[in-house]
Protein backbone atom coordinates (compact mmCIF):
# COMPACT_ATOMS: atom_id res chain seq x y z
CA UNK A 1 0.00 0.00 0.00
CA UNK A 2 2.68 2.47 0.63
CA UNK A 3 3.85 2.15 -3.14
CA UNK A 4 0.67 2.61 -4.94
CA UNK A 5 0.23 6.05 -2.14
CA UNK A 6 3.75 6.98 -3.49
CA UNK A 7 2.33 6.98 -6.87
CA UNK A 8 -1.21 8.02 -6.15
CA UNK A 9 -0.72 10.33 -2.94
CA UNK A 10 -4.52 11.77 -2.95
CA UNK A 11 -5.67 8.30 -2.19
CA UNK A 12 -3.09 8.01 0.50
CA UNK A 13 -6.02 8.86 3.49
CA UNK A 14 -8.05 6.16 2.01
CA UNK A 15 -5.28 2.86 2.24
CA UNK A 16 -4.27 4.60 5.66
CA UNK A 17 -8.21 3.89 6.73
CA UNK A 18 -8.06 0.17 5.29
CA UNK A 19 -4.68 -0.35 6.68
CA UNK A 20 -6.14 1.17 10.11
CA UNK A 21 -9.17 -1.51 9.71
CA UNK A 22 -7.37 -4.23 9.77
CA UNK A 23 -5.15 -3.35 12.40
CA UNK A 24 -8.20 -2.49 14.43
CA UNK A 25 -9.97 -6.06 13.88
CA UNK A 26 -8.73 -7.52 16.80
CA UNK A 27 -7.73 -4.38 19.49
CA UNK A 28 -10.89 -4.34 21.18
CA UNK A 29 -10.69 -7.93 23.79
CA UNK A 30 -13.41 -8.78 25.73
CA UNK A 31 -15.64 -11.99 26.66
CA UNK A 32 -18.29 -13.51 24.62
CA UNK A 33 -20.58 -12.93 26.76
CA UNK A 34 -20.06 -9.09 27.07
CA UNK A 35 -20.75 -9.02 23.12
CA UNK A 36 -24.18 -10.29 23.86
CA UNK A 37 -25.09 -8.84 27.46
CA UNK A 38 -27.83 -6.40 27.02
CA UNK A 39 -25.68 -2.82 26.23
CA UNK A 40 -24.94 -4.56 23.30
CA UNK A 41 -28.52 -5.60 22.02
CA UNK A 42 -29.68 -2.23 22.50
CA UNK A 43 -27.14 -0.39 20.61
CA UNK A 44 -27.71 -2.99 17.59
CA UNK A 45 -31.18 -2.43 17.63
CA UNK A 46 -31.25 1.26 18.01
CA UNK A 47 -28.65 1.55 15.37
CA UNK A 48 -30.92 -0.73 12.94
CA UNK A 49 -33.78 1.74 13.35
CA UNK A 50 -31.83 4.37 13.10
CA UNK A 51 -30.65 3.16 9.66
CA UNK A 52 -34.25 2.53 8.59
CA UNK A 53 -34.87 6.14 9.38
CA UNK A 54 -31.71 6.93 7.06
CA UNK A 55 -33.23 4.74 4.03
CA UNK A 56 -37.04 5.86 4.61
CA UNK A 57 -35.17 9.57 4.63
CA UNK A 58 -33.54 8.58 1.08
CA UNK A 59 -37.14 7.30 0.18
CA UNK A 60 -39.16 10.50 0.16
CA UNK A 61 -38.90 14.62 0.06
CA UNK A 62 -40.89 15.63 2.99
CA UNK A 63 -40.95 14.86 7.02
CA UNK A 64 -43.37 12.66 8.34
CA UNK A 65 -45.52 14.80 11.22
CA UNK A 66 -44.83 12.26 14.10
CA UNK A 67 -41.57 11.02 13.61
CA UNK A 68 -39.44 14.17 15.43
CA UNK A 69 -40.21 12.18 18.78
CA UNK A 70 -39.10 8.62 17.71
CA UNK A 71 -35.91 9.81 16.20
CA UNK A 72 -34.70 11.94 18.88
CA UNK A 73 -35.47 8.78 21.23
CA UNK A 74 -33.32 6.62 18.83
CA UNK A 75 -30.35 8.95 18.97
CA UNK A 76 -30.35 10.09 22.73
CA UNK A 77 -30.75 6.13 23.71
CA UNK A 78 -27.47 5.73 21.21
CA UNK A 79 -26.03 8.43 23.41
CA UNK A 80 -26.96 6.66 26.88
CA UNK A 81 -26.14 3.21 25.79
CA UNK A 82 -22.84 3.66 24.38
CA UNK A 83 -21.83 6.59 27.30
CA UNK A 84 -22.73 3.73 30.18
CA UNK A 85 -22.16 0.88 29.07
CA UNK A 86 -18.33 -1.12 29.55
CA UNK A 87 -15.53 0.80 27.26
CA UNK A 88 -15.01 -2.49 25.40
CA UNK A 89 -18.90 -3.09 25.14
CA UNK A 90 -18.87 0.31 23.19
CA UNK A 91 -15.59 0.31 21.60
CA UNK A 92 -16.75 -3.17 20.11
CA UNK A 93 -20.27 -1.82 19.26
CA UNK A 94 -18.41 1.27 17.39
CA UNK A 95 -16.33 -1.08 14.95
CA UNK A 96 -18.74 -3.46 14.69
CA UNK A 97 -19.20 -4.34 10.59
CA UNK A 98 -16.07 -1.70 9.77
CA UNK A 99 -17.56 1.03 11.54
CA UNK A 100 -21.09 0.78 9.65
CA UNK A 101 -22.86 2.77 12.71
CA UNK A 102 -20.17 6.09 11.70
CA UNK A 103 -21.32 5.63 7.89
CA UNK A 104 -25.12 4.93 9.17
CA UNK A 105 -24.73 8.65 11.47
CA UNK A 106 -22.92 10.45 8.71
CA UNK A 107 -25.00 9.29 6.25
CA UNK A 108 -28.51 10.18 8.19
CA UNK A 109 -26.31 14.12 8.78
CA UNK A 110 -26.29 14.52 5.39
CA UNK A 111 -30.29 13.45 4.62
CA UNK A 112 -31.87 15.19 7.78
CA UNK A 113 -32.07 19.16 8.15
CA UNK A 114 -33.54 19.73 11.21
CA UNK A 115 -31.85 21.09 14.04
CA UNK A 116 -32.92 19.93 16.59
CA UNK A 117 -31.99 16.19 15.01
CA UNK A 118 -28.99 17.69 13.97
CA UNK A 119 -28.05 18.72 17.36
CA UNK A 120 -28.53 15.29 19.16
CA UNK A 121 -26.65 13.95 16.00
CA UNK A 122 -23.49 16.13 17.19
CA UNK A 123 -24.14 14.79 21.11
CA UNK A 124 -23.89 11.58 19.85
CA UNK A 125 -20.63 12.02 17.10
CA UNK A 126 -18.59 13.81 20.23
CA UNK A 127 -19.21 10.98 22.17
CA UNK A 128 -18.30 8.37 19.86
CA UNK A 129 -15.10 10.40 19.28
CA UNK A 130 -14.07 10.32 22.71
CA UNK A 131 -15.40 6.35 23.40
CA UNK A 132 -13.64 5.52 20.31
CA UNK A 133 -10.84 7.79 18.95
CA UNK A 134 -10.66 5.65 15.72
CA UNK A 135 -13.51 6.52 14.54
CA UNK A 136 -12.61 10.18 14.48
CA UNK A 137 -10.73 8.67 11.33
CA UNK A 138 -13.97 7.30 10.04
CA UNK A 139 -15.64 10.04 10.29
CA UNK A 140 -13.42 12.36 8.67
CA UNK A 141 -12.72 10.36 5.00
CA UNK A 142 -17.24 10.64 5.16
CA UNK A 143 -19.22 13.14 4.04
CA UNK A 144 -19.65 14.19 7.67
CA UNK A 145 -17.14 17.39 7.53
CA UNK A 146 -18.01 18.81 4.34
CA UNK A 147 -22.04 18.67 5.44
CA UNK A 148 -20.63 20.43 8.84
CA UNK A 149 -18.52 23.05 6.65
CA UNK A 150 -21.99 23.91 4.93
CA UNK A 151 -24.05 23.85 7.87
CA UNK A 152 -21.47 26.52 9.46
CA UNK A 153 -21.58 28.94 6.41
CA UNK A 154 -25.62 28.80 5.96
CA UNK A 155 -26.11 28.95 9.73
CA UNK A 156 -23.47 32.09 11.04
CA UNK A 157 -26.81 33.87 12.53
CA UNK A 158 -27.42 31.46 14.87
CA UNK A 159 -25.29 31.33 17.06
CA UNK A 160 -25.45 28.19 19.18
CA UNK A 161 -26.20 26.18 15.87
CA UNK A 162 -22.60 27.69 14.33
CA UNK A 163 -20.90 27.27 17.57
CA UNK A 164 -22.02 22.91 18.40
CA UNK A 165 -21.04 22.67 14.71
CA UNK A 166 -17.50 24.44 14.38
CA UNK A 167 -16.59 22.18 17.58
CA UNK A 168 -17.52 19.02 16.67
CA UNK A 169 -16.02 20.08 13.60
CA UNK A 170 -12.57 20.80 15.39
CA UNK A 171 -12.91 16.93 17.53
CA UNK A 172 -12.96 15.05 13.92
CA UNK A 173 -9.44 16.92 13.44
CA UNK A 174 -7.86 16.40 17.15
CA UNK A 175 -5.99 13.09 15.58
CA UNK A 176 -3.99 15.61 13.27
CA UNK A 177 -4.61 13.11 10.22
CA UNK A 178 -4.70 14.69 6.83
CA UNK A 179 -8.06 15.89 5.50
CA UNK A 180 -9.39 13.99 2.25
CA UNK A 181 -9.17 15.43 -1.05
CA UNK A 182 -12.63 16.77 -1.11
CA UNK A 183 -12.74 18.15 2.38
CA UNK A 184 -9.38 20.09 1.25
CA UNK A 185 -11.28 21.72 -1.33
CA UNK A 186 -14.20 22.54 0.36
CA UNK A 187 -11.73 24.23 3.79
CA UNK A 188 -9.58 26.39 1.29
CA UNK A 189 -8.16 29.68 1.93
CA UNK A 190 -11.92 31.26 0.98
CA UNK A 191 -13.36 29.26 4.12
CA UNK A 192 -10.64 30.50 6.23
CA UNK A 193 -10.45 33.67 5.37
CA UNK A 194 -14.01 33.74 5.67
CA UNK A 195 -13.91 31.92 9.24
CA UNK A 196 -11.42 34.77 10.16
CA UNK A 197 -14.02 37.68 9.32
CA UNK A 198 -16.10 36.04 12.09
CA UNK A 199 -14.01 36.06 14.85
CA UNK A 200 -13.27 39.37 14.48
CA UNK A 201 -16.87 40.28 14.37
CA UNK A 202 -16.76 38.21 17.75
CA UNK A 203 -14.45 40.10 18.77
CA UNK A 204 -15.90 43.19 17.84
CA UNK A 205 -19.30 42.00 19.94
CA UNK A 206 -17.15 41.17 22.75
CA UNK A 207 -17.61 37.43 22.61
CA UNK A 208 -14.53 36.43 23.42
CA UNK A 209 -15.24 32.94 24.27
CA UNK A 210 -17.08 32.14 21.13
CA UNK A 211 -13.44 33.71 19.46
CA UNK A 212 -12.01 30.75 21.99
CA UNK A 213 -13.91 28.33 20.26
CA UNK A 214 -12.91 29.08 16.39
CA UNK A 215 -9.52 29.16 17.63
CA UNK A 216 -9.93 25.67 19.19
CA UNK A 217 -11.32 24.97 15.89
CA UNK A 218 -8.59 26.25 13.72
CA UNK A 219 -5.68 24.70 16.33
CA UNK A 220 -7.57 21.36 15.49
CA UNK A 221 -7.57 21.27 12.03
CA UNK A 222 -3.97 23.41 11.46
CA UNK A 223 -2.59 20.02 13.49
CA UNK A 224 -2.67 18.29 10.34
CA UNK A 225 0.33 20.85 8.90
CA UNK A 226 2.76 19.86 11.30
CA UNK A 227 5.78 19.72 8.62
CA UNK A 228 4.08 22.31 5.91
CA UNK A 229 4.30 25.81 6.75
CA UNK A 230 2.34 27.03 3.59
CA UNK A 231 -1.12 26.13 4.10
CA UNK A 232 -4.44 27.30 4.20
CA UNK A 233 -4.65 28.50 7.61
CA UNK A 234 -1.24 30.56 6.73
CA UNK A 235 -2.21 31.17 3.34
CA UNK A 236 -5.56 32.79 4.98
CA UNK A 237 -3.50 34.78 7.70
CA UNK A 238 -1.89 36.89 4.77
CA UNK A 239 -5.13 38.08 3.59
CA UNK A 240 -7.37 38.71 6.02
CA UNK A 241 -6.69 40.03 9.86
CA UNK A 242 -6.47 37.76 11.89
CA UNK A 243 -5.65 40.03 15.60
CA UNK A 244 -8.69 38.29 17.57
CA UNK A 245 -7.73 35.01 16.62
CA UNK A 246 -4.27 35.59 17.30
CA UNK A 247 -4.35 37.44 20.08
CA UNK A 248 -6.86 34.86 21.98
CA UNK A 249 -3.69 32.45 20.98
CA UNK A 250 -0.88 34.39 22.39
CA UNK A 251 -2.98 34.27 25.86
CA UNK A 252 -4.28 30.35 26.05
CA UNK A 253 0.28 30.36 25.44
CA UNK A 254 0.73 33.12 28.42
CA UNK A 255 -1.64 30.14 30.46
CA UNK A 256 0.42 27.28 29.41
CA UNK A 257 -2.93 26.42 27.68
CA UNK A 258 -3.93 24.73 24.80
CA UNK A 259 -7.25 25.82 23.31
CA UNK A 260 -8.14 23.05 22.16
CA UNK A 261 -9.49 21.61 25.27
CA UNK A 262 -12.20 23.56 24.66
CA UNK A 263 -12.96 20.56 22.09
CA UNK A 264 -13.73 18.39 25.15
CA UNK A 265 -12.29 15.67 23.10
CA UNK A 266 -10.14 13.55 25.74
CA UNK A 267 -7.29 13.98 23.30
CA UNK A 268 -4.01 15.52 23.90
CA UNK A 269 -2.67 17.22 20.60
CA UNK A 270 0.36 15.68 19.74
CA UNK A 271 1.95 19.06 20.43
CA UNK A 272 0.88 22.37 21.29
CA UNK A 273 -1.32 23.50 19.03
CA UNK A 274 -0.31 27.75 19.19
CA UNK A 275 3.39 27.45 19.45
CA UNK A 276 2.57 25.05 15.80
CA UNK A 277 0.50 27.90 14.92
CA UNK A 278 2.94 30.84 16.00
CA UNK A 279 6.06 28.67 14.40
CA UNK A 280 4.20 28.79 10.97
CA UNK A 281 3.62 32.36 11.31
CA UNK A 282 6.73 33.22 12.13
CA UNK A 283 8.18 31.09 9.17
CA UNK A 284 7.34 33.08 6.57
CA UNK A 285 7.95 37.12 5.95
CA UNK A 286 4.41 38.26 4.77
CA UNK A 287 2.93 36.66 7.96
CA UNK A 288 5.35 37.30 10.16
CA UNK A 289 4.38 40.93 11.05
CA UNK A 290 1.27 40.31 11.99
CA UNK A 291 1.36 40.61 15.84
CA UNK A 292 0.88 44.12 17.31
CA UNK A 293 3.59 45.59 18.91
CA UNK A 294 2.69 45.01 22.60
CA UNK A 295 1.39 41.75 21.84
CA UNK A 296 5.26 40.96 20.44
CA UNK A 297 6.46 42.40 23.70
CA UNK A 298 4.05 39.91 25.08
CA UNK A 299 5.88 37.00 23.12
CA UNK A 300 9.26 37.83 24.66
CA UNK A 301 8.09 37.41 27.99
CA UNK A 302 6.61 34.33 27.09
CA UNK A 303 9.46 32.97 25.65
CA UNK A 304 11.50 34.45 29.04
CA UNK A 305 8.98 31.87 31.11
CA UNK A 306 8.95 29.28 29.14
CA UNK A 307 13.03 28.99 28.59
CA UNK A 308 13.42 30.04 32.16
CA UNK A 309 10.91 27.58 33.85
CA UNK A 310 10.52 24.42 31.74
CA UNK A 311 12.81 21.22 32.48
CA UNK A 312 15.23 19.63 29.73
CA UNK A 313 13.24 16.91 29.13
CA UNK A 314 9.56 18.97 28.09
CA UNK A 315 9.08 18.68 24.31
CA UNK A 316 7.37 21.99 24.53
CA UNK A 317 10.84 23.67 25.76
CA UNK A 318 11.78 22.18 21.85
CA UNK A 319 9.14 23.55 20.50
CA UNK A 320 9.64 27.07 21.90
CA UNK A 321 13.31 27.25 20.75
CA UNK A 322 11.97 26.67 17.29
CA UNK A 323 9.34 29.42 17.68
CA UNK A 324 12.05 31.26 18.71
CA UNK A 325 14.09 30.47 16.13
CA UNK A 326 11.32 31.59 13.33
CA UNK A 327 10.66 35.07 15.43
CA UNK A 328 14.12 35.93 15.50
CA UNK A 329 15.15 35.42 11.45
CA UNK A 330 11.32 36.35 10.12
CA UNK A 331 10.56 39.24 12.49
CA UNK A 332 10.94 42.67 10.75
CA UNK A 333 11.72 44.54 13.72
CA UNK A 334 13.94 42.70 16.30
CA UNK A 335 16.41 45.26 16.42
CA UNK A 336 14.21 48.14 17.78
CA UNK A 337 13.38 45.36 20.46
CA UNK A 338 17.08 44.57 21.11
CA UNK A 339 17.42 45.59 24.45
CA UNK A 340 14.43 43.39 25.73
CA UNK A 341 15.44 40.42 23.86
CA UNK A 342 19.39 41.00 24.48
CA UNK A 343 18.83 41.41 28.32
CA UNK A 344 15.62 38.94 29.08
CA UNK A 345 16.39 36.14 26.41
CA UNK A 346 20.28 36.62 25.89
CA UNK A 347 21.29 34.82 29.45
CA UNK A 348 18.79 32.10 28.92
CA UNK A 349 20.14 31.51 25.71
CA UNK A 350 23.57 31.26 26.93
CA UNK A 351 22.60 28.62 29.36
CA UNK A 352 21.15 26.47 27.29
CA UNK A 353 23.64 26.81 24.40
CA UNK A 354 25.72 24.38 27.29
CA UNK A 355 23.75 21.73 27.14
CA UNK A 356 24.45 18.81 25.22
CA UNK A 357 21.76 17.48 22.24
CA UNK A 358 19.11 19.52 20.08
CA UNK A 359 18.10 22.41 22.43
CA UNK A 360 21.36 23.23 23.03
CA UNK A 361 22.53 23.04 19.30
CA UNK A 362 19.05 25.55 18.59
CA UNK A 363 20.28 27.87 21.43
CA UNK A 364 23.87 28.46 19.85
CA UNK A 365 22.58 28.90 16.66
CA UNK A 366 20.36 31.25 17.46
CA UNK A 367 22.90 33.10 19.27
CA UNK A 368 25.06 32.55 15.74
CA UNK A 369 22.28 34.00 13.38
CA UNK A 370 21.21 36.96 15.38
CA UNK A 371 25.00 38.33 17.16
CA UNK A 372 24.27 41.90 16.42
CA UNK A 373 20.76 41.28 18.57
CA UNK A 374 23.04 39.61 21.33
CA UNK A 375 26.48 41.17 21.12
CA UNK A 376 26.65 42.31 24.47
CA UNK A 377 25.12 38.81 26.05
Amino acid sequence: MNLLATKVPHIKPSLEVVGMRFNMAHECQSTGLDYQCEDTLTVHRLISELEAVTFDSQQRGHYLRDDLDSIIDIITGLSETLNNAKLCVSMAAIQRDNFNMVEIIAKYYQMETRWVIHSCLLHLIEIICRLNPTAIQEFLYSELPQEMVAEMQQHQNDDARFLQVAKTLGIIFMKGLPSPHKLALTMDIPFFIWLLGMTESMAEMNRPSDVDMLLALVCAYHLQHEEDSQNPVTEALKMAHGHALLESALIYLSKHDDPTKLLESSMEPKLNSVVLLLSHLFDNPDTADLLYTNDVEALIGIFEEFLRDLTRDDPLRTQMLHLLENFMRNYPDTVSMKGSLSKRLGPLLLNIREEKGKCGEMAAQILDDNSIIFDDV
